[in-house]
């Protein structure tokens, strides 16, 4: 099943740098809702494929693919170069495992209100 045109731009805008609510605001998405919608695109199975699709024609013409990223990085953190260059292929790896996420921690006050609305 074809995807229409904004998801199409979605999928092609998340190839650039694996940021869905970057992709959802470049595709044109509202900026104030792109983290939640580019989450929802994510979700759906027509949009996963194209990404799938468009992933792997990526890696044909590169003739590179995901593992050959990965064993890279390997030999470059395990190795005797630069000691920046072996942590940042550390990170990136844990970043491909999934290791690492962004949090945001609220440490301020939180109020929560109830308010009873009479139907009569």
């Amino acid at each position: 099943m074809a995807i229409n045109a904004k998801r199409a731009a979605f999928v092609r805008e998340y190839l650039i740098d694996l940021n869905a609510t970057q992709a959802a605001i470049r595709a044109g998405y509202s900026p104030k809702g792109a983290g939640q919608k580019g989450y929802e695109l994510l979700k759906i199975v027509e949009v996963q494929d194209a990404v799938q699709k468009a992933q792997a024609e990526l890696s044909q013409v590169a003739l590179v693919t995901a593992e050959d990223v990965v064993k890279g990085l390997r030999e470059i953190a395990t190795g005797t170069g630069p000691e920046s260059a072996r942590v940042a292929a550390w990170a990136h790896l844990g970043k491909y495992l999934g290791m690492f996420t962004d949090k945001v921690e609220h440490t301020g006050g939180t109020r929560i209100e109830v308010v009873y609305v009479d139907a009569d």
